[in-house]
């Protein structure tokens, strides 16, 4: 994870789902607890929201810098902030076994299509942070914030012990292996998703998420950003069509079918024509490994391969304005939004990447766009 130093400024500052009663406790004024939003509990997570009560927000947005030290006793693993209003940016950490961890800046993008139901939560939600098993947090946030929520996920249940990797068809005999949404223990989508007519691209992300997680953890690591994207940005699903971890393999991300153009939530303004494939892990500053990177080649080859579509040439896409874009049709998440997206370690290997989607694609037999 990325070390952001520390900011001498006025900040808002508080730690843990239980820590904010500790500031009212340090702030005479105010005596009543935190009020809790509802917990969102299904059989693969659990999301965890948390609201500051107004008194509290206005001492902070006056300049107090409330920094009481209790952490939670209940562990969680992932974590995300959002507002209402106010300015993006600011950083967090989470207190392990080991202690503190370093302070992680936040990263915000809208990537629900516009207009359309994934698109009706009005706040500004951070990136999800996968922290392993934490008991506590701190956030330091900007000055201006409002309404601020922290969100929480403790990923339940329990995958499959034996990985289901889906089997072959007449439009995925080509496919490399991919690993089935029952494999990470997902939950079922709140809507039917909705599929494009026809695939013009792919666009490459990384999930700003620990590096050094074991192969066991991607389960757990899959159903934690799955309830997160579902419970705190509100969409019908996890974001991505595909994931891809450090060691290479391929698991299916959105429903809807891996071989039909399903609209992700990815990229704002560019999710209809295009999909969506992940990297788990944070590559601001460490590289991908040569496994993730050959995934991720081989996943978009086989896609692109199926449209007929060259991975190392451009299209056109249309903006949120409106007005047409062009593309390579392989991309990174900032060629198309203002974003650090996929992590300029990972950025540097689109050339790799096309190329080695290039050479899947030929080996795939394309399918009627309809």
């Amino acid at each position: 994870m990325t070390t952001v130093p520390q900011r001498r400024r006025p900040c808002l500052r508080w730690c843990s789902p239980l820590a904010a009663v500790a500031a009212l406790v340090l702030l005479a004024s105010i005596g009543s607890p935190v009020p809790l939003a509802p917990v969102v509990s299904t059989a693969s997570a659990e999301t965890q929201t948390l609201a500051l009560r107004a008194e509290v927000e206005a001492l902070l947005d006056a300049g107090a810098d409330v920094a009481p030290s209790r952490v939670d006793l209940e562990a969680f693993q992932l974590l995300g902030v959002s507002w209402a209003r106010g300015p993006a940016g600011g950083q967090v950490r989470a207190r392990t076994a080991e202690g503190w961890d370093e302070w992680i800046e936040l990263d915000f993008e809208d990537r629900a299509t516009p207009g359309s139901n994934e698109d009706a939560n009005p706040r500004m939600v951070s990136e999800p942070i996968w922290v392993g098993r934490a008991d506590g947090y701190e956030l330091d946030l900007p000055s201006g914030v409002d309404d601020v929520e922290v969100h929480l996920v403790r990923p339940g249940g329990n995958a499959p012990s034996q990985p289901v990797v889906l089997a072959a068809s007449s439009s995925t005999q080509d496919a490399p292996p991919i690993t089935s949404r029952s494999s990470w223990g997902a939950r079922a989508p709140k809507a039917t998703p909705g599929v494009a007519t026809q695939l013009k691209m792919g666009f490459v992300h990384h999930t700003v998420s620990a590096n050094d997680y074991a192969p066991a953890d991607v389960p757990a690591m899959l159903r934690g950003i799955q309830a997160y994207h579902m419970d705190a940005n509100g969409w019908d699903d996890i974001g991505y069509n595909f994931l891809v971890d450090r060691a290479g393999q391929i698991w299916e991300g959105r429903s809807g079918g891996i071989d039909r153009n399903v609209v992700g939530a990815h990229v704002a303004g560019f999710n209809t024509g295009s999909v969506g494939v992940a990297v788990i892990g944070d590559h601001r500053t460490v590289a991908p490994t040569s496994a993730s990177v050959g995934a991720v080649a081989q996943v978009l080859g086989w896609r692109l391969g199926l449209a007929g579509i060259d991975p190392t040439a451009s299209t056109t896409m249309t903006g949120l304005d409106g007005k047409a874009v062009s593309l390579r049709t392989i991309s990174g998440h900032r060629d198309a939004a203002s974003t650090e997206c996929p992590g300029q370690q990972l950025y540097d290997e689109l050339g790799l990447i096309r190329s080695g989607a290039a050479d899947k694609a030929a080996t795939v037999e394309p399918l009627p766009q309809s």
